[in-house]
């Protein structure tokens, strides 16, 4: 694998000079932050635009450099053992981590204080999806497509690349979401751990596009039911009271 000065300089960039940034600016206190339906909108179009730039520099990376973009996983998934018990060993973390998150009334509070941006309504979540697509789509090409075949072919030993391809990448990725907080971004990187092994052993980035959206749709569905319903009770509540 044939990589230029261009690949080197684009990975100290988001494999050093981002998460050392995300890690000293720290968790950012969303729940102090008002998020208005205009505001929620253009976070969603930035940020997604963002990420799509992202994705757009790798493609030209790889052109500029002629490697076959099978190479980055533009192909169709290997599907052996290994793939589906790692893929099965994501949808049980993640299906546990969603229903302790939707039972427990200390956690909703936690995840709705730590994501004021997610939507309230279903006009926001139509906005919110382009993020979410944005998201599953640019940052899989980015911190697997790139960042763990970058890694993969940087050391010679077949065990040791693999590790290394898939631990610091995971790392990588949860130092930059340490915005949300140490334990989402702790959850964040086991998540991202097995997304960087399915990618491996599928050499695709079609699953774990298709999971990485699908779990970020998911959590926005699941925020504004939560706020909904949270926003019903307070209102029965109100309405109970004033009858007393």
């Amino acid at each position: 694998m044939n990589f230029t000065i261009f690949d080197h300089i684009f990975f100290f960039i988001i494999g050093l000079v981002l998460p050392v940034m995300s890690l000293m600016r720290g968790k950012i206190d969303l729940e102090e932050m008002e998020f208005h339906q205009g505001d929620k909108k253009k976070f969603y179009y930035a940020n997604g635009g963002i990420l799509w730039i992202g994705a757009v520099v790798v493609f030209f990376l790889w052109f500029i450099a002629r490697r076959p973009f099978e190479a980055m996983g533009i192909q169709w998934p290997v599907t052996d053992s290994h793939v589906f018990v790692f893929l099965l060993a994501f949808l049980l973390l993640y299906l546990v981590e969603m229903v302790s998150d939707t039972i427990m009334d200390n956690r909703k509070e936690e995840l709705l204080k730590s994501a004021a941006f997610l939507p309230r309504d279903k006009k926001e979540l139509m906005h919110f999806s382009f993020l979410a697509f944005s998201a599953g789509i640019c940052e899989e090409i980015v911190y697997r497509g790139f960042l763990v075949t970058y890694l993969y072919h940087q050391i010679n030993d077949p065990v040791w690349s693999y590790h290394v391809a898939v631990v610091l990448p995971a790392l990588i990725f949860g130092a930059v979401h340490i915005y949300q907080g140490v334990k989402p971004a702790l959850k964040i990187t086991v998540m991202s751990l097995l997304l960087g092994t399915i990618f491996i052993f599928s050499q695709s980035l079609l699953i774990v596009i298709i999971l990485h959206i699908g779990v970020d749709m998911i959590g926005g569905i699941i925020g504004m039911n939560m706020y909904n319903n949270m926003l019903e009770k307070k209102e029965s509540k109100n309405f109970d009271s004033n009858d007393d």
